[in-house]
Parts: C-alpha cells; sequence; structure tokens
C-alpha cells in the first residue's frame, strides 16, 4: 500500500514539475506540426500548444484519433453540445484539408447571450482521423471569413 502511495505522490509531482517547467514565462512555441506540415505562428497569433493557435478573435485546435477508436466526429460534436445544454444550429459545408475535399459542420450556438460559430471537420490522415476545431465571433461564408492562419490548414471549398 505503502508503495501505491509514493508511486502516486511522485507520479502527481513530476506531472506537476513538467507543466510548471512547460508553462514557465517566456516559453513561446513559434511553429506547429499539422499532419507533418510545419507551420510558422505568426506574430498576430499565440500557439497555446502544439495543437492549438489563437488569434484575436478566433482559435483553431487538432487532434489525432485512431481510426477504430474514433468512427464518428460529427456524432460526437453534436452530443457534446447537446451535453452542454447549448442551443445550436448545423450546417454541412465543403472544405479542403491537403487540398482534399472533405465534409463538414458549420455550428452557430449561444453561450453567454452572444453568439458563437465553429467549424468542425474530419478526415483520415495517414491511418488517423485527424480533427479540426475552428472556433470564430463571426459566421464563416467563405475563405475570405477565415483567419489567414487557419487558411493554412482548411479552406472552404469554392
Amino acid at each position: 500500500m505503502k508503495a501505491i502511495i509514493y508511486k502516486t505522490a511522485t507520479f502527481l509531482i513530476l506531472l506537476f514539475f513538467n507543466q510548471r517547467l512547460l508553462a514557465q514565462e517566456g516559453f513561446i512555441i513559434d511553429s506547429v506540426e499539422f499532419c507533418s506540415i510545419n507551420i510558422a505562428i505568426p506574430d498576430t497569433c499565440t500557439a497555446e500548444t502544439k495543437r492549438s493557435v489563437k488569434g484575436k478573435n478566433w482559435s483553431i485546435e487538432w487532434n489525432y484519433y485512431d481510426k477504430g477508436r474514433f468512427p464518428s466526429t460529427r456524432k460526437f460534436y453534436s452530443g457534446f453540445m447537446k451535453t452542454m445544454g447549448y442551443k445550436f444550429k448545423e450546417k454541412k459545408a465543403e472544405f479542403l484539408i491537403l487540398n482534399k475535399r472533405v465534409s463538414g459542420t458549420i455550428v452557430t450556438f449561444k453561450s453567454e447571450n452572444e453568439e458563437n460559430y465553429s467549424i468542425y471537420a474530419s478526415m483520415l490522415v495517414n491511418k488517423q482521423i485527424v480533427v479540426i476545431f475552428l472556433s470564430l465571433n463571426q459566421y464563416p461564408v467563405n475563405n475570405s471569413s477565415l483567419p489567414d492562419f487557419a487558411k493554412e490548414i482548411i479552406q472552404f471549398k469554392q
């Protein structure tokens, strides 16, 4: 029993130390990798993690999942929105990711009395599913309404 407590305490201390080390002031991520493509972070953005970038009125995140472990990304996201109690509308849209046509969803939902907008899309890359989540403060209608950095990852199919 003492060994389990000791190992657990050691793990938590190391986890806390690693988070503190990575969160040190001045630690700046200057590029991110999306599907093996290195993308530089412009001065107008901040990389919060290697898979998350934030701008003035937007943020984009992506993650990778094993194909068998994440079969329906759209249903997962809709279920999450319902669970959180958001009233939302979905509209299907066509996007380009890595120059490949992908079906995705534009979601409009209210949060704290203001409308928010998200683009949610996924595709299979190197036997994994990459899921992209772009949050915006204005309704996205075409590529000119997307942030420049986000357009390096996802664009509307014209």
